[in-house]
């Protein structure tokens, strides 16, 4: 590696993010405006992570390198956008590029490697890191290829832009300060450069550039790599405390513990509890005393040789030896027994030896009946040929005769339990005991003999024995006995069954269309068939006929005379509602010309009823009993006469169709306590009204006299001043 290579490769490790105390002074050659929202955007984010950031006088079209210079600046971004098809003064691009030569830092974006396509004999070409192609667009998706470089810290192995770039091409190649490729997107092309040139750095962002209706300067991601890139490119150098050729990460180095030279990036892991290679993972797998551990996948503490890891400390579920031959069983292991199960238990390369927990004495067979002689065994797991698990055979000559096999009444010992012709013998026969003697056994009393026991016989059905007339030969009666043992008592073989007719409605009469023949009463049927209607317990012999429309007491009339409800009807012969008491009949419905009520007086008179009107006529209009009553509609009101002078009281009277004794016919009498004393009678001067005018002692009384004015009181008055009436008071008789 040459002196500039090396110094190249030794400030990429000695690069690193600036934390404020390396805040830098940065400034933004703008395009398009410089209060485009994009800029303001990236000139406020910058301001925020603690860089002084100043805009450019003019734009890069009329940027001349001294307005301002950027000598007095740790970084320059050139944003170049719109402006593309014009190039940036001369004076302008050789003094950006001389300020880089000299220590500088530069970052652009993909518009100038676009106005080098057009202008390529520009100066500022040397700052340009991507040569152009026309028809490549960067994709939206960027892969990080260099995830320890500072410009791409904080961004993960992939990331997003909202913006994807136009047009770029490979990277650019120059004959010496390689360019390196940081990022590309998903077609391969390079996203994200830098460049060591002299002893100046340079950032290429070959995304979109400073667009104002673009978002890409606004977007997080893209605002990180800027600020990356600044704090990269505007470094300055960290000191190597411990020597060990690292600067430590306070000032932008890689060296996590710059007090200790054995800790540094190039130094390896280790199993101590440190982190001495500073990738921030203490003691990984790729520490160079890491130990290889086992898989121990059913915990039995032998772990599996063809699944390990290397760790400092035995992971969860691994053991430090790999002597397990099956990891998926427990049971299975270098300490474990062995058994007889096709399985390898103690892992020893042997399956099943004879030495195996629950191996088998196995008992030769030489008759192949499956029982063996018990005098000649062999210890395995599996049966050796000819060999057989069992071991009771007690004739192995003959594999008729064994444990397996079935007595027979044979005179032999077929099954080997040492009795010969038992009741076991599956050709034994079953006797039954028959204590009546009618050659039929009791089913419950029986037993297994080659040979009949004395008192049984061969058939077992009989199910009274103790009655020799009770057999399965016998015929059935009704008599509370199952006669010929069929398992049913007086059923339907019986030779004396009654005759049973269905009851449906239960009111014990039966109906003759359902009919059953049986010993005893079948549920819902009785002896008689006399029910007409045999759905309806309302109907049947002995109910009381009524008037429904139904023969209720099956006597095959309907609504006769003789239902408990049935109406005496009358004859109405003059049609007035209301028939002759005399003349009624007996019927459920009205005959013609009869009628319910049977209270007409007059049965020939349609005007005489009981809903007529009395008239005072001499008849008993409404057959009530009473003729010419004081309710007769014109019946007369008679007053009362105490005093018999033809004059009646007003306020005595009473209705009645003739003149009722001590009454008349008019009521203008004023005083019927006084005979003198009536409409007829004449006035007198008595201090009475005599004649019920309304007055008393009136000038027109009979014996009123003339009076005349006595003015002097000589007992003789004045003719002149003569008054006809009763008397006058002051006045005398004589008038002179």
């Amino acid at each position: 590696m040459n002196a500039q290579l090396l110094r190249w490769h030794m400030l990429f490790l000695l690069a690193g993010l600036l934390s404020p105390a390396h805040a830098a002074s940065v400034l933004i050659i703008w395009d398009d405006s410089a209060t485009n929202a994009n800029t303001v955007s990236l000139k406020n984010y910058l301001q925020a992570q603690g860089h002084s950031v100043t805009l450019s006088a003019t734009s890069e079209t009329g940027y001349t390198g001294a307005n301002p210079a950027p000598t007095a600046f740790g970084a320059v971004i050139h944003l170049n956008g719109t402006s593309y098809s014009t190039m940036m003064p001369t004076a302008g691009q050789t003094t950006l590029v001389s300020y880089v030569q000299n220590g500088g830092g530069f970052i652009s974006s993909e518009w100038s490697a676009y106005e080098q396509l057009q202008y390529g004999t520009s100066a500022l070409r040397e700052l340009v890191l991507t040569d152009r192609v026309s028809g490549d667009t960067i994709a939206t998706n960027i892969t990080v290829t260099n995830t320890t470089h500072p410009v791409m810290a904080g961004l993960g192995n992939s990331f997003a832009l909202p913006v994807a770039g136009i047009n770029i091409g490979t990277a650019h190649t120059f004959s010496s300060y390689a360019v390196g490729v940081l990022a590309t997107d998903g077609n391969g092309t390079p996203a994200v450069a830098v460049r060591q040139y002299v002893s100046g750095r340079i950032v290429n962002f070959h995304t979109a550039g400073n667009y104002s209706s673009s978002s890409i300067l606004s977007d997080a991601n893209m605002q990180r790599l800027y600020g990356n890139a600044v704090a990269w490119v505007s470094g300055t150098a960290c000191t190597d405390s411990d020597g060990d050729g690292y600067a430590a990460t306070s000032c932008g180095g890689t060296d996590c513990n710059d007090g200790n030279a054995a800790i540094s990036p190039g130094d390896p892991e280790l199993c101590n509890g440190v982190d001495d290679d500073c990738d921030s993972s203490i003691d990984e797998s790729s520490a160079t005393n890491a130990t290889t551990w086992y898989q121990d996948s059913d915990s039995d503490r032998y772990g599996n040789a063809t699944s390990s890891t290397v760790a400092c400390s035995a992971p969860s579920g691994y053991v430090s030896n790999s002597t397990d031959c099956n990891d998926s069983s427990a049971t299975i292991n270098p300490g474990a027994s062995e058994y007889c199960n096709s399985v390898d238990d103690d892992c020893d390369g042997s399956t099943d030896e004879s030495s195996a927990l629950d191996a088998s004495t196995w008992y030769q067979d030489s008759d192949a009946d499956t029982y063996g002689n018990p005098s000649i065994a062999s210890v395995a797991c599996t049966a050796p040929s000819g060999y057989v698990a069992r071991a009771l055979d007690c004739n192995d000559s003959n594999a008729a005769i064994s444990p397996a096999a079935s007595e027979r009444c044979n005179g032999l010992d077929d099954d080997c339990d040492v009795a010969v012709d038992e009741s076991s013998a599956i050709d034994a026969s079953t006797w039954y005991q028959d204590s009546d003697s009618d050659t039929y056994g009791n089913s419950t009393s029986s037993q297994r003999a080659c040979t009949a026991p004395s008192g049984y016989v061969a058939v077992g059905q009989d199910c009274n024995d103790s009655n020799a007339a009770i057999n399965p030969g016998e015929l059935e009666y009704c008599n509370g006995y199952d006669d010929n043992c069929d398992g049913s008592t007086d059923d339907s073989t019986a030779v004396d069954q009654t005759y049973w007719y269905s009851d449906a409605d239960a009111d014990s009469y039966g109906s003759s269309v359902g009919v059953v023949v049986a010993c005893n009463n079948p549920s819902g049927y009785v002896s008689n068939s006399a029910d007409c209607n045999d759905s309806n317990a309302q109907v049947n012999p002995g109910r009381t006929e009524r008037c429904n429309g139904t023969d209720d007491d099956c006597d095959g009339l309907t609504d006769d005379p003789s239902a408990s409800d049935a109406t005496t009807w009358y004859v109405d012969s003059d049609g007035d509602g209301y028939g002759n008491a005399s003349a009624g009949t007996v019927s459920c419905n009205a005959p013609s010309g009869h009628v319910a009520d049977g209270d007409d007086c007059d049965d020939g008179d349609a005007a005489i009823s009981p809903a007529a009107t009395e008239l005072c006529n001499g008849g008993d209009d409404d057959c009530d009993g009473a003729t010419d009553e004081n309710s007769a509609v014109d019946a007369v009101t008679w007053y009362i006469d105490r005093d018999g002078d033809g004059y009646g009281d007003a306020s005595g009277g009473a209705a009645a169709c003739t003149l009722p004794s001590g009454y008349a016919a008019d009521a203008t009498d004023c005083n019927d306590r006084d005979g003198s004393i009536s409409p007829a009678a004449t006035e007198l001067c008595n201090g009475a009204d005599d004649n019920c005018d309304g007055q008393t002692d009136e000038a027109s009384a009979a014996d009123a006299g003339t009076w005349y004015l006595d003015g002097e009181g000589y007992g003789y008055g004045y003719s002149s001043t003569a008054n006809h009436r009763c008397i006058v008071s002051g006045q005398i008789a004589q008038g002179g």
